[in-house]
């Protein structure tokens, strides 16, 4: 986590950002609760729903892991 962290915020400060969502332990939660993969380090963001789309690879990165509950009780009713 501290090599993804770190290698994040140099690519913040040379103006880089990322162009698949990586799924580190909490957004990989978020990720199985929406699309039921496993196993995946990276999704593209063309394979969330279309809310989605409109946010940033490390936006998307960030609502999959803070919202992984939430997600997963959505996911759970549909």
């Amino acid at each position: 986590m501290v090599v993804y962290d770190l290698t994040t915020w140099i690519g913040a400060y040379l103006g880089l950002s990322p162009d698949r969502i990586y799924l580190h332990a909490s957004a990989a939660e978020g990720a199985r609760a929406i699309l039921r993969t496993t196993g995946r380090q990276t999704i593209a963001r063309s394979e969330l729903p279309a809310a989605f789309r409109r946010l940033r690879c490390s936006e998307c990165e960030d609502c999959l892991c803070i919202y992984k509950s939430d997600l997963a009780r959505i996911s759970s009713q549909e």
